[in-house]
C-alpha cells in the first residue's frame, strides 16, 4: 500500500526526458509508463509485466519521433481505456489513440465530490480509491491536484479490473474518514459525493 517513486534525469547525452505517464488497459490493472523525449527522438512506451518493464514502444504505436514537453492521460472517446495527450514544442498537439477495449477487459471510473463542511476539497484532493476483486486484484489510486510538467491529468480515477463483474470500492477522504462501497457495477462511471455522514452513489456519463 506503500507508494514507491521513480525519478527521470533531466539529461543524458543532450537527450532530454519529461513527463512519465501511468496508464492502464482494462485487462490486468498493471501500469504502463510512456517516457517523452524534447530531442527530436523516439518517445519510449514500457509495460509493467509481472514487475518487469518491457519495452513496447514499436508495438505500441507510441514512438514517434518529437520535441515532445507534456502528456496528459484520459479516456477521451469514452470507451473506458486510458489515451494519451501529447504536447509538442512548435508542433501540433497528437493523441494517441488506446484500442484496448477490443480485448474485452473490466473497467471501472470514479469522480468523488468531497464536501467541504468535511474539510474535504470539492475535487477531494488527497483522497485514496482502493478498488478490490474477488480474484484478489487490488488496485490504489490517489487524487492528486497536480500531475506533471505543463499537463493536468483529469480527476477521474481509472482501474482496469480484468474479467471481473463487480468490484469492492475503499475510499479514504482527506479528513481521514473511510467507507466502503461493495458490489460497484463494472465498465461504467460512479460519481461518489461525501454529503455529510453520507456517501451518495449516482450515475455518471
Amino acid at each position: 500500500g506503500d507508494d514507491d517513486l521513480y525519478v527521470v534525469n533531466g539529461t543524458n547525452d543532450y537527450n532530454f526526458f519529461f513527463a512519465v505517464v501511468r496508464s492502464h488497459v482494462p485487462v490486468d490493472g498493471e501500469n504502463k509508463f510512456y517516457y517523452i523525449s524534447h530531442a527530436r527522438e523516439s518517445n519510449v512506451f514500457f509495460v509493467n509485466q509481472k514487475g518487469k518493464l518491457r519495452n513496447l514502444s514499436a508495438d505500441s504505436g507510441a514512438d514517434f519521433v518529437g520535441n515532445s514537453r507534456s502528456t496528459a492521460y484520459l479516456d477521451w472517446d469514452g470507451d473506458g481505456d486510458l489515451d494519451i495527450a501529447v504536447s509538442d514544442f512548435h508542433g501540433p498537439a497528437t493523441m494517441l489513440r488506446n484500442n484496448s477495449e477490443n480485448l474485452g477487459g473490466s473497467w471501472l471510473k470514479i469522480r468523488l465530490v468531497g464536501d467541504p463542511r468535511q474539510r474535504t476539497s470539492r475535487d477531494a484532493i488527497g483522497a485514496r480509491i482502493v478498488a478490490t476483486t474477488k480474484a484478489g486484484l487490488r488496485i490504489e489510486r490517489e487524487i492528486q491536484g497536480g500531475s506533471g510538467y505543463l499537463s493536468m491529468n483529469p480527476k477521474e480515477q481509472h482501474f482496469g479490473l480484468a474479467d471481473a463483474k463487480s468490484s469492492d470500492l475503499l475510499i479514504v477522504w482527506p479528513n481521514g474518514k473511510e467507507q466502503m462501497l461493495q458490489n460497484l457495477e463494472v465498465n461504467r462511471l460512479h460519481v461518489v459525493h461525501q454529503d455529510g455522514d453520507e456517501t451518495v452513489v449516482e450515475a455518471g456519463e
